[in-house]
């Protein structure tokens, strides 16, 4: 059996690093029967169960597992923690009842495939819906979207994931505040980048290539993100936008000092906060 302590799991760079431990340590593992211990868990962001369901997803396909029974439990988890996660469709994979409505305050925990794009359009809906900071013009409000769904064909013509991609949104009402996280289990930035560029770039550098204006799924290149519409949003809102891959945690806005995780998240991972100042 392999067991995993999980600690508090905030959106922060701290927490993606936890996640990519806890990735290191399913990809180093030969069990299958895992338990996740909350016992040092005290609080844990719906959203980042993305990267958390993409690790749990990678662990079965590199361990050779992916059609195989796998033992997946969690233990000594607090009550509000449990009712956010089941909320959000994360425990419910694992044997936990749904919640009995649904919580407008998440976006569930969804994968998609590459030839989901009309659904999750559709999907977004409940996400562009609560974004009234700044106010939105129909015409914004569908920009947003199709960038959105840029990024998610980028990751499908690009990511090479098979196992799809996930995201999720969280909305924070004492904060007023959106949390929202995409992520897939691909090969990540750096690979992509390096094999176009013909350069060997580190994953912060790769990430910074990617995030570059122009280097965009419009100009067909392998890597760039196509994240123009919603940095651009993001600046305006004076939310954050940041991306993950590999080791590199890279601030996007605000411009911040890049960070090297302790270990390799898998994929790339786009984590965006959207501040609300409206009431809804």
């Amino acid at each position: 059996m392999q067991r995993i302590i999980v600690p508090e799991i905030r959106s922060n760079a701290e927490s993606f690093d936890a996640i990519a431990r806890i990735a290191k340590i399913l990809q180093n593992s030969k069990s299958r029967e895992v338990v996740f211990d909350f016992q040092r868990c005290n609080f844990f962001d719906g959203n980042m169960t993305v990267p958390l369901q993409i690790a749990i997803e990678r662990f079965k396909v590199c361990a050779g597992h992916k059609n195989a029974v796998i033992d997946i439990r969690f233990e000594f988890m607090q009550k509000d923690i449990e009712d956010s996660l089941r909320c959000n469709n994360f425990l419910t994979q694992y044997g936990y009842k749904p919640f009995p409505s649904y919580d407008f305050n998440s976006l569930p925990l969804r994968q998609f495939h590459e030839g989901d794009l009309p659904e999750y359009y559709r999907h977004l809906d409940v996400l562009v819906d609560r974004i009234d900071q700044p106010k939105m013009t129909t015409a914004v409000t569908k920009e947003l979207k199709q960038n959105l769904c840029e990024v998610m064909v980028n990751a499908c013509e690009h990511a090479k994931s098979d196992v799809g991609f996930f995201c999720c949104m969280q909305y924070a009402p004492e904060q007023r505040k959106i949390y929202f996280t995409f992520s897939d289990g691909g090969v990540g930035i750096r690979q992509n980048v390096n094999v176009f560029t013909k350069q060997n770039l580190t994953d912060i550098a790769a990430i910074k290539w990617a995030v570059k204006s122009g280097n965009s799924t419009k100009s067909r290149l392998p890597g760039g993100l196509g994240l123009g519409i919603i940095r651009k949003f993001v600046e305006i809102n004076q939310g954050k936008l940041c991306v993950i891959s590999g080791r590199g945690f890279y601030s996007v806005v605000p411009s911040k000092p890049r960070k090297m995780l302790n270990d390799c998240l898998p994929g790339t991972t786009i984590h965006f906060e959207i501040k609300m100042t409206e009431a809804t």
